[in-house]
């Protein structure tokens, strides 16, 4: 099998993770039997190129959180108002909501397959990485405080979009407005947006 094969496949089985723990309830029917179907290879396959379903869900977690911090990323650069760039991220989730439901069910330090410790870590440290985000609108007395922030800003978003996707609320342009509004709500020491 060929280097390119070999990184469709991983990629096929890693989509295939996220369409299947986004369908289905946590840790119920994450099943690498239904991965292997969706992705269109073999059992076997999945567990050669991902040894385990802990493994398996890292790659997929790390997929689904880089999708999200680049479609967050996009917005920032197109400096818009936070309350656009938020109701932009909040849209983008809505309209991924596979992607957006494993991200809820696996991911964002919700300890639902792995021990809370492993999850935590792994959501600190891309926290880490895409807090920086923030730079352009918010100034943090330190970094502690904006690793904060943004912990709790993109768990809202996300919990936020849920209830969309959930049939709770419909995503139309008054509630955009004031979700978003809300949604940046407390973030401290706003810069002046040119």
């Amino acid at each position: 099998m060929g280097r390119k094969a070999i990184l469709d496949a991983d990629q096929k089985i890693v989509d295939a993770a996220i369409e299947v723990g986004g369908t289905s309830n946590a840790n119920v029917l994450f099943s690498t039997v239904d991965i292997a179907q969706k992705a269109g290879v073999s059992e076997f396959v999945v567990f050669s190129r991902f040894q385990n379903k802990e493994g398996l869900l890292y790659r997929a977690l790390a997929e689904a959180t880089r999708r999200r911090s680049e479609e967050f990323a996009r917005l920032v650069a197109l400096h818009l108002p936070f309350e656009k760039v938020t109701e932009g991220l909040e849209r983008y989730l809505i309209n991924h909501p596979a992607e957006t439901m494993f991200l809820i069910n696996y991911g964002e330090s919700v300890p639902k397959i792995a021990g809370f410790n492993t999850l935590h870590e792994a959501f600190i440290k891309n926290c880490k990485k895409d807090m920086h985000l923030f730079d352009d609108y918010y100034a943090f007395p330190d970094e502690e405080t904006q690793l904060i922030a943004y912990t709790s800003y993109i768990r809202n978003v996300l919990y936020d979009a849920q209830f969309v996707l959930s049939g709770f609320e419909e995503f139309d342009e008054h509630y955009a407005q004031v979700a978003s509004s809300l949604l940046c709500f407390g973030l401290i020491e706003e810069k002046p947006h040119a």
